[in-house]
C-alpha cells in the first residue's frame, strides 16, 4: 500500500514523550513535532524586561534611519544646509579634549527657519573637578564649534541658547 501526502496528514502526531530507538523513521517527524510545540511556547511567553528593551530597540532604529535635521548656516559667500548630526559630531570633539570631562549627549533644536534656537550639552564630571569652571569651558568651546561651523550666531536673529547640563559626577577618570 502506499502513502499520498493526505494519508500523512490525516495521521496523528507523533507522541513527543516516547523514547527514539536509532534507526527509527519517526524520529525526525517527532523532533519537528517537538520543536513546533516549543516554539507555540515560547511564542505565547513574553519575558519580564522585554517591553523596556523592545521600547530602546525602537528607539534606536529610529535614530538609525531617520536622517538628522537640517540646520541652515550663512557664510560670506551666501547660505548652506548642514546636517544636524555633523554639528553633534563637530561639538564632540571640540570637547573631547577638556580633562575630567566626558560628553554624554549633545542635542540640537531648531525654530521654523532650521535656524539653530538651542545646543543642549549634556556631560559627566570627575569628582573635585570645578564643575563652573568646567561649565564655562565647554560654553566657550561649543560656541566657538558652533560659529566654525553655522558662521557669525545671531546674524539672522537671536542667538542660540546653549545649555550645559552635568549629568554625573563620577570618581573615576574620564
Amino acid at each position: 500500500m502506499t502513502t499520498t501526502p493526505d494519508d500523512a496528514a490525516r495521521a496523528p502526531a507523533p507522541d513527543p514523550t516516547s523514547p527514539v530507538a536509532p534507526g527509527d523513521v519517526a524520529a525526525p517527524e517527532r523532533g519537528l513535532h517537538v520543536l513546533a510545540r516549543a516554539t507555540d511556547a515560547l511564542r505565547l511567553h513574553t519575558p519580564s524586561g522585554w517591553r523596556a528593551l523592545r521600547a530602546d530597540l525602537l528607539d534606536h532604529a529610529r535614530r538609525v534611519y531617520r536622517p538628522s535635521a537640517p540646520l541652515r548656516a550663512r557664510h560670506p559667500g551666501g547660505e548652506y544646509v548642514v546636517a544636524g548630526d555633523v554639528l553633534v559630531a563637530r561639538v564632540r570633539a571640540a570637547l573631547a579634549a577638556v580633562p575630567g570631562v566626558e560628553v554624554t549627549a549633545v542635542r540640537c533644536t531648531t525654530n521654523a527657519q532650521d535656524r539653530l534656537d538651542v545646543l543642549t550639552v549634556q556631560i559627566a564630571v570627575v569628582f573635585g573637578t570645578p564643575v563652573l569652571a568646567v561649565a564655562g569651558t565647554v560654553l566657550d568651546l561649543t560656541a566657538t564649534a558652533v560659529e566654525g561651523l553655522l558662521g557669525p550666531v545671531g546674524a539672522e536673529g537671536p542667538a542660540p541658547r546653549v545649555h550645559v547640563h552635568v549629568g554625573d559626577v563620577t570618581r573615576a577618570r574620564l
